[in-house]
């Protein structure tokens, strides 16, 4: 279920995930490569711990105990941050301040969402690129991803996110697509891939991770 137009909710509240290390930290850390992906400076700022398995679809795929990819490790923790929706107008004139842009061509689409304070101080940041921004609308809903944003906290900077609503079409037909290859493998006899020795794990969720 998606939010179609979520950043039309003047005053909705809204919940951005990313990760980092244990204990409070002062500076930037650097997680490692997930999926082949480079490594990547990133922290949530003026976050908090996520709760133990409060977001299960965060994963982290692992062989033989070892993390491979995806979500963090251990003692890598989630974290997460209460940020309220920027409707577009507000958040494109936000980022025509001091943008060097003299045509005034938007900055900030139909397709982005923006989250954040006026005042800056809480946001997402480098390295949480891709993390869900969800919002509680009787179930929590993904209504954004994790795009991007000019720096991290600062005054009239809030984070941008791709707005989920207005790819709900594509996304509902890239699972039909994925289904019906399943289906078409499973009725031809081809063999299912299957990854032996891996599993998922909740984020946070195990026994030792901080």
């Amino acid at each position: 279920e998606v939010v179609a137009g979520a950043h039309h909710g003047a005053g909705r509240v809204c919940r951005a995930r990313g990760a980092q290390r244990g204990p409070p930290i002062t500076g930037p850390w650097t997680p490692p490569a997930v999926c082949g992906r480079p490594r990547m400076t990133g922290r949530i700022v003026s976050g908090q711990d996520a709760q133990l398995g409060q977001w299960p679809w965060q994963v982290s795929l692992r062989e033989n105990g070892e993390h491979v990819c995806g979500a963090l490790p251990p003692p890598f923790t989630l974290k997460e941050v209460n940020v309220p929706l920027i409707d577009t107008q507000t958040c494109d004139a936000y980022y025509q301040e001091n943008s060097n842009n003299p045509s005034q061509e938007p900055i900030i689409f139909e397709d982005m969402l923006c989250a954040g304070f006026e005042s800056g101080q809480k946001d997402a940041c480098g390295g949480d690129s891709g993390g869900p921004l969800v919002c509680d609308v009787g179930v929590w809903t993904q209504a954004g991803i994790v795009s991007w944003g000019y720096d991290c906290g600062l005054p009239k900077r809030p984070g941008v996110y791709i707005n989920v609503s207005v790819y709900t079409t594509w996304i509902t037909s890239q699972i039909q697509s994925s289904a019906q290859g399943l289906a078409r493998a499973q009725s031809h006899g081809s063999p299912v891939p299957r990854f032996s020795g891996w599993h998922s794990n909740t984020l946070g969720a195990r026994q030792g991770w901080q």
